[in-house]
């Protein structure tokens, strides 16, 4: 079994961290929670999906600071030889880190108060990561957060 924890620490070595509650918010929250069990991967001309039963390979595409991953293909109803596009995608850590940093180094908080979905995950991390509710829904101070925006302040 692929140790996750090793596999974050190293993505964490190797990314650029402009602030320090940025890396904390990183290493605080395992990314693999928030990833599917099957993602999409390119072989053969088409997508074909990766599952996390194969440990190795699933656990370090999660990791990797410089890859993207794409969460679903041709709108979650792929053909059975594999799929042609992908429909959903789950950004790479380093251009995250990149916007995290941007948008809060901008003093940007969204246009009502509110912050775009991988803004406010980014913001409400360590209270995620005291336990993620049913269905990949969080309870953040009484709110649900998931898709859309997010009051966070």
């Amino acid at each position: 079994m692929t140790d996750l924890k090793t596999l974050r620490a190293r993505a964490a070595d190797q990314l650029d961290f402009a602030e320090p509650w940025i890396r904390h918010a990183w290493t605080a929250v395992p990314r693999h929670q928030f990833v599917p069990d099957t993602v999409w991967v390119v072989e053969g001309g088409v997508y074909r999906p990766l599952r996390r039963d194969d440990d190795q390979r699933w656990a370090r595409m999660v990791y990797d600071p410089v890859r993207s991953i794409a969460a679903q293909a041709d709108d979650g109803a792929p053909a059975g030889d594999g799929g042609d596009v992908p429909t959903s995608s789950i950004s790479e850590p380093r251009a995250v880190m990149s916007m995290l940093a941007e948008l809060f180094g901008r003093g940007w908080a969204g246009d009502d108060g509110g912050a775009c979905g991988v803004v406010a995950e980014a913001v409400v991390f360590d209270r995620v990561a005291q336990g993620a509710g049913e269905g990949g829904r969080t309870a953040v101070d009484g709110e649900v957060v998931g898709d859309g925006p997010v009051r966070v302040g």
